[in-house]
């Protein structure tokens, strides 16, 4: 009878760790899913910090997401790409010195590395305020 109590308190155990293991992988897996789908279908933007970044002309989609990546202004390259290819800014980004903003999406981010974009004196309202902090390229102002 002792051994029999011992193998069902063992199975209690390990059916607990199961489920406690597998609870914390779908913790981990849906919240990395929520992220990767809230920069690639993100439409709002925050308040944020500027960054300067350097696109080299003819750089690939995948090094001007990872160019971003690590300059903290996406987590997900793949994220990037793939809003790219489904988006009007496909094959239109170009090289150049930007000052992005953390608190802008991605489409935003597009949109200031796009020609299409051009406007001159565009500050006000990409975060609700009047200011220059929207994006600059070489000189010039954008927005979206």
């Amino acid at each position: 009878m002792g051994k029999t109590v011992i193998r069902v308190v063992k199975g209690i155990i390990l059916l607990v760790a199961i489920v406690t293991l597998a609870n914390m992988t779908y913790k981990h897996i849906r919240t990395y899913y929520d992220d990767y789908m809230d920069e690639y279908k993100g439409t709002e933007s925050t308040q944020g910090e500027d960054v300067t970044v350097t696109i080299p002309e003819g750089a690939s989609v995948k090094e001007i997401a990872q160019i971003l990546k690590d300059n903290g202004l996406i987590n997900y390259p793949r994220a990037f790409t793939k809003r790219l290819q489904d988006s009007e800014y496909r094959g239109k980004l170009h090289g150049g010195t930007y000052t992005l903003n953390t608190g802008m999406t991605t489409l935003q981010m597009m949109a200031a590395m796009s020609p299409t974009s051009r406007l001159s004196g565009c500050a006000r309202g990409l975060y609700g305020r009047d200011d220059s902090s929207a994006v600059r390229r070489s000189g010039n102002l954008f927005c979206n």
